[in-house]
């Protein structure tokens, strides 16, 4: 009986196979694209004023980090405010800003992105549709 035992106890264990554990998979390639890309900023980098450009248009737009109330009623997540100087006569109705996963977006009162940037260089942002550039000032 204790012979009987020992043997299902070796058998359950593994005791005495010959398998190999299955191999470890290697690690998942280096993606270029993202090894080569620069860092994004948080808020605190990003607060503070910046030169707005598109076509003939350049104004500066400063970035704060005073918190924007959205519109009751409005799903738009939180933003913080954002001024644009007064010779923005052909920029559009920018009122917030907030950084998003790629970049940031320039935001309206009601929190509705208007220009939505990504991150093409250190401290370049371009926007999605290569109409405007945010540069620091």
């Amino acid at each position: 009986m204790k012979l009987a035992f020992l043997s299902a106890a070796l058998f359950v264990s593994g005791v005495g196979c010959n398998e190999a554990a299955p191999p470890t998979p290697p690690p998942p390639p280096e993606d270029p694209v993202m090894a080569s890309a620069p860092a994004l900023p948080g808020p605190e980098q990003l607060a503070g004023a910046w030169t707005l450009a598109g076509g003939a248009e350049q104004c500066e737009v400063r970035l704060s980090l005073q918190d924007l109330a959205v519109t009751a009623g409005s799903l738009a997540a939180p933003m913080m405010a954002a001024h644009l100087s007064d010779s923005c006569s052909g920029a559009p109705d920018i009122s917030g800003w907030r950084p998003i996963p790629m970049g940031l977006e320039l935001t309206d009162a009601d929190g509705r992105a208007v220009v939505v940037f990504q991150q093409t260089g250190q401290g370049v942002f371009s926007s999605i549709d290569q109409a405007w550039r945010l540069t620091p000032a």
